[in-house]
Formats: structure tokens, C-alpha cells, sequence
């Protein structure tokens, strides 16, 4: 029984990391989107 009890605590774990790591990604995408528009280029440099 205690071994199940982890497993779930593992899996619930990793599934928080996906949804942070998901939302780190979406507000990377965000800035990036944010800087084009404001400067017309990708935020390398380079003109879109």
C-alpha cells in the first residue's frame, strides 16, 4: 500500500513540473511575441 501511496505522490510531482515547465514556455513564447511586435525584429537582431 505505501508503495502505491508514492507512486501517486510521483506522479502527481511530475505532473506539476509539466504544467510549470509548460507555463515558463508560454511566457517565454509571450516575451519573444511581445518584443516582435514592439520592434519588428525577433530579438536577435534579425527583421522578421
Amino acid at each position: 500500500m505505501l508503495y502505491n501511496s508514492v507512486a501517486v505522490i510521483l506522479i502527481e510531482a511530475s505532473t506539476q513540473n509539466y504544467k510549470i515547465e509548460a507555463l515558463k514556455l508560454a511566457a517565454t513564447v509571450s516575451k519573444n511575441t511581445k518584443t516582435t511586435i514592439r520592434t519588428g525584429t525577433d530579438g536577435g537582431g534579425s527583421t522578421l
